[in-house]
């Protein structure tokens, strides 16, 4: 059982007159990258409050090295490019070629050649090098929870496929001039190497004079898949056929958000499609349909939800994983649905219906487990 999210950020800075309010500039929004470290840190911490600091500072160390006309081809794990462009530091950074295919750069060769463990051969194609693996700013001087007071500056929505996650960043008012470089966002107050992202401010960074504030407004969106009814084939190992009917549903309370209506709940405890929130799974006898499309949709279900064990994260793989083995004494009967579910009575989550009704008896043991994962949306 398996549900994917993928994220990205855009944001947008401002520079203000404190007196005034009025806006002195204002940049075109700009997308930032999702670094490695801080997808990892989506294990342990909501989508929402891995973003509710602001970090600001002055370096220019970039995220991306674009190749312009050097083009790549792969064959046999080797990268090998058209002209001199790579470099030692590039180790560890993630190649992303225009024909899609991304891989990581695991060893230096030389100008015109890396090795990209696991990749796929390619023909030569323009790419990128994504620097996937900074974690901090290059040089951090100034970071931010308050948030601006201004209506509609923040918000959590949710479009049926997507969540979009707004916060309006406002900094205390300069006391002298400083330009802004490279900015940032942050789970925590403590300065550090603990970013989930960063980006380069546009035009070479933004030069604030004292008396003006820097107001900065960030948006993450994360879109989930599968959410309308899907089809699947079977994924038991050796047991059920599982071959069936899926779909995300019960949405009510199920992520972490600034709204305390709708889908989204601060501080409850729900957020149950947040990857780092143990899951309860059932199974279910009842011929109740499933929706048609994501809704608040209860089920009655024979006995209780099972609590689900994580698995220990493994850094890089952005997966988590819950499983339950029952024993030969728990769970006997003829099932029609399995899901993630909360609360009482019973409310489905995810849910996937069987083609065909699968059983479960004394004289076997069932382990069932559910892959939650998560990556960033990369455009060259």
């Amino acid at each position: 059982m398996l549900l994917h999210s993928t994220a990205k950020v855009i944001f947008e800075t401002e520079i203000l007159d404190a007196n005034t309010g009025i806006t002195v500039k204002r940049n075109v929004p700009k997308p930032n990258l999702l670094l490695d470290s801080g997808l990892d840190g989506i294990a342990e911490r909501s989508w929402w409050t891995s973003f509710s600091n602001c970090v600001l500072g002055t370096g220019t160390t970039p995220t991306k090295r674009d190749s312009g006309s050097v083009t790549v081809s792969i064959s046999s794990e080797t990268a090998t490019a058209s002209a001199n462009f790579f470099e030692a530091g590039d180790v560890g950074r993630l190649l992303k070629l225009d024909s899609g295919q991304e891989v990581y750069i695991t060893a230096y060769t030389s100008e015109t050649v890396v090795s990209v463990a696991g990749a796929t051969d390619d023909t030569a194609s323009e790419f990128t090098v994504w620097y996937v693996n900074e974690s901090g700013h290059q040089n951090e001087v100034n970071r931010t929870s308050t948030l601006s007071t201004d209506t509609g500056d923040n918000a959590s929505t949710w479009d049926g496929t997507t969540i979009e996650h707004k916060r309006t960043f406002i900094f205390g008012v300069e006391g002298s001039a400083r330009t802004y470089r490279e900015i940032g966002w942050s789970h925590t107050g403590a300065a550090g190497n603990n970013l989930l992202g960063r980006a380069l401010i546009p035009g070479g960074g933004d030069s604030i004079s004292a008396g003006q504030q820097y107001k900065v407004t960030v948006r993450l969106q994360v879109t989930l898949s599968p959410v309308s009814q899907t089809a699947v084939a079977s994924v038991g190992s050796g047991g059920w056929d599982t071959a069936g009917t899926t779909i995300l549903c019960g949405l009510n309370g199920a992520f972490r958000g600034f709204s305390s209506g709708g889908i989204f709940a601060v501080g409850d405890g729900s957020e149950i499609f947040e990857p780092h929130q143990v899951k309860s799974i059932y199974l279910s006898t009842s011929d109740d349909a499933l929706p048609s499309a994501p809704s608040e949709n209860q089920i009655t279900i024979s006995g209780s939800p099972f609590g689900m064990t994580p698995d220990t994260y493994v850094a890089g793989s952005r997966e988590k994983i819950y499983r339950i083995t029952l024993a030969t004494t728990q769970a006997n009967n003829t099932w029609k649905e399995v899901g993630i579910g909360q609360g009482n009575p019973l409310k489905r989550r995810w849910a996937l219906r069987f083609d065909t009704p699968q059983t479960k008896d004394s004289d076997h043991t069932l382990e069932l487990v559910f892959r939650q994962t998560w990556g960033r949306s990369l455009i060259n």
